[in-house]
């Protein structure tokens, strides 16, 4: 009887210890499942295949069919004239290539970009915090229906979160004294210029930080050999722009000179919402439209409070910057405003959610935690109810419209941007 009570308690301490030492990387992986179905379900059905969609298909049929190698990637903002890098054609390229050019290249290569996005958000928030706190961070960007439902969709634009945090990191550790990131900046920098024309922000970002970095010889190295990668991640625009004969500066010039008003503090009240329209759309509960602005103040005291240290200062400052400095930039802009202009304050704000949610369970009061865990419950139970009745058919109108003109011989002429016109051409190029 004493042997079996022995083995019995000997099993019991075991499963503990494994427990204890692995529990991290199980919940990774089951929320990292729940993230691949999320991205993954009902793939065809929800394709979402329009404007942006079509121009990447149309640049991935002219490397891997005409054998061009762009030197500009998708137009900047509309139709001004200024394009970004090249480098995301070639990353979708690789999966219409896998799939013989069909438009099921275009989800797939989304769902991809959001795992990138995931795995990198939970590894990056884990060094900067704890695993804990990745953890949360992640479960929020896992069952956002916001994040779900924009994820889905395939553009350029699906990078930017990921190198938004990349590039927090990079530049917080190089705060810390560590130069070498340096080289990580400099790359996370070069990336953001192939994704969206927010990346504009990181150079008053990194100017309004550079009285921080380490004075010390090997910072003026590295940051030689930074300006060397962010340049050659530049060249290919400049190129481009040489051929054209300076046509993409020429826009820049004239858009710039058209939509910028000055600066006038009655607008930038008048964008707070937008300034923290990520909290409004992530939280998406009604409420949190009054006090989305109290966020960020209050991350900001509960981590100071709890981490009295340069670093935190540090921490706390780049926060900050990544949320003013779009905030004050737009409000000098005239032109229309998105809420994808704001992609950039995605990981400040999962992250100090997840701070804040996890001091909160720290709380010894069982009513606080009991009120987190109840709000992250229903938070969980409302975003996948509204998953599960989600419905989209962006891609089977466009589809029998192709089938219909290639059956009755009704050609569709190339356009750049009408998915009914690639998807003619896919179904005509053998004939």
């Amino acid at each position: 009887m004493r042997e079996k009570k022995h083995q019995k308690i000997s099993f019991r301490k075991q499963l503990s210890i494994w427990t204890h030492q692995y529990w991290l990387t199980v919940s990774f992986l089951l929320l990292l499942l729940a993230h691949i179905f999320f991205q993954f379900y009902n793939l065809y059905p929800w394709i979402q295949f329009g404007w942006d969609q079509t121009d990447s298909a149309w640049a991935a049929k002219r490397i891997i069919i005409d054998h061009g190698l762009p030197l500009i990637g998708s137009v900047a903002k509309g139709n001004t004239g200024i394009f970004v890098g090249p480098l995301y054609y070639y990353y979708i390229s690789i999966f219409y290539w896998f799939t013989n050019m069909s438009p099921i290249a275009s989800p797939i290569a989304a769902g991809v970009a959001s795992i990138i996005t995931f795995i990198g958000l939970f590894f990056l928030v884990k060094k900067i915090f704890s695993p804990q706190v990745a953890l949360i961070t992640v479960s929020i960007d896992t069952f956002s229906s916001f994040i779900i439902f924009g994820d889905r969709v395939q553009w350029q634009v699906n990078f930017v979160p990921i190198i938004s945090v990349l590039i927090f990191y990079a530049l917080y550790r190089v705060l810390q004294g560590r130069v070498k990131f340096i080289i990580l900046l400099a790359l996370g920098i070069g990336l953001s210029l192939q994704a969206h024309f927010t990346s504009v922000f990181y150079f008053p970002i990194l100017f309004l930080t550079l009285q921080f970095f380490p004075r010390r010889k090997s910072t003026i190295l590295y940051s030689i050999i930074g300006v060397g990668i962010i340049f050659l991640f530049f060249l290919p625009i400049i190129i481009s722009n040489a051929q054209q004969h300076n046509s993409q500066a020429s826009s820049l010039v004239n858009y710039l000179h058209t939509y910028y008003h000055g600066f006038h503090l009655r607008r930038v009240l008048q964008l707070t919402h937008d300034a923290f329209i990520e909290y409004i759309l992530i939280l998406r509960f009604q409420f949190v439209n009054y006090i989305c602005a109290i966020f960020l103040p209050l991350f900001s005291v509960i981590y100071y409070l709890r981490n009295r240290n340069r670093n935190s200062i540090f921490l706390i400052y780049l926060c900050w910057l990544w949320l003013l400095i779009p905030w004050l930039a737009f409000s000098t802009y005239s032109g229309e405003l998105t809420n994808y202009y704001f992609y950039m304050t995605r990981p400040i704000v999962l992250m100090t959610l997840g701070y804040m949610t996890y001091v909160l369970i720290l709380q010894r009061y069982f009513v606080v935690r009991l009120a987190i865990i109840g709000f992250w419950a229903l938070y969980v139970y409302t975003n996948t109810l509204d998953f599960s009745s989600h419905q989209s058919y962006g891609l089977i109108d466009a589809d029998k419209i192709a089938r219909t003109h290639v059956q009755t011989g009704k050609p569709i002429l190339p356009n750049q941007n009408i998915p009914e016109s690639y998807l003619y051409w896919l179904y005509t190029r053998d004939k």
